[in-house]
């Protein structure tokens, strides 16, 4: 099963290293969508499923933990969280 997965950082050279360190690594990656903020991450699950969500944490906008609290909230999001992590990096 290849999974679809969410990349959220303000750091576009960050976007494009952790993509490359999931194809590397061998996970199985179907689609791969890219949000530079909680906001933007948030507008895309209102349009898109996704299996896996990975974000920063200090953001601009809308950072990683107020995100993180909001998907379960918004009634239009597609995200289904049966849990979930964060570690600051």
């Amino acid at each position: 099963m290849a999974y679809r997965v969410l990349l959220v950082d303000d750091s576009p050279a960050m976007r494009v290293f952790v993509q490359r360190v999931l194809r590397s690594s061998g996970f199985a990656l179907a689609e791969c969508y890219e949000a530079a903020n909680g906001s933007e991450a948030l507008e895309l699950l209102r349009k898109q499923t996704v299996d896996l969500i990975l974000t920063d944490i200090n953001m601009p906008q809308m950072d990683g933990e107020e995100f993180l609290r909001l998907p379960k909230a918004d009634k239009k999001s597609r995200a289904n969280w049966p849990t979930r992590y964060a570690a600051p990096c």
